[in-house]
């Protein structure tokens, strides 16, 4: 039997800039190790962000725009809920990086925020597309 080595690349401008295996091996013990000491409160702060419907319906806003500037009036007026709610989750999306103020009531994404929706959302969407044509 073969076993099947599946990994991610990182590849801008046909360079390989980064390789991710999809498959665990004692080679990555040290790795895997540095992570839980250094990356985990970030991989904490972004799954928070992530993890919570109200937090997506927030980040959706900014994408119908392209990562575009949203004032907070807009944002709750898109959203129709009540403002208090939306700050919370506001806040707590800035607090994770995922948004940044621009100014008196003004947000963005900001960029670890746009790579990560882009990294998270599209990829994973595209892989498990992927994934699933491959082993049914």
């Amino acid at each position: 039997m073969v076993r099947m080595a599946l990994k991610l690349l990182l590849v801008d401008d046909g360079e390989v800039l980064c390789e991710v295996p999809l498959s665990l091996d004692a080679s990555m013990e040290r790795e895997l190790q540095e992570l839980m000491e250094e990356g985990l409160s970030l991989l904490n702060a972004l799954a928070s962000s992530f993890s919570h419907a109200r937090r997506l319906q927030i980040l959706a806003e900014f994408l119908k725009g392209g990562f575009d500037e949203l004032e907070f009036s807009e944002l709750t007026s898109r959203l129709g809920l009540n403002p208090k709610q939306i700050w919370e989750h506001v806040k707590a999306l800035e607090r994770s990086g995922v948004i940044e103020r621009r100014g008196w009531g003004r947000y963005a994404v900001s960029r670890l925020g746009a790579t990560a929706v882009l990294m998270v959302g599209l990829s994973l969407h595209r892989m498990l597309r992927v994934l699933e044509g491959r082993f049914p």
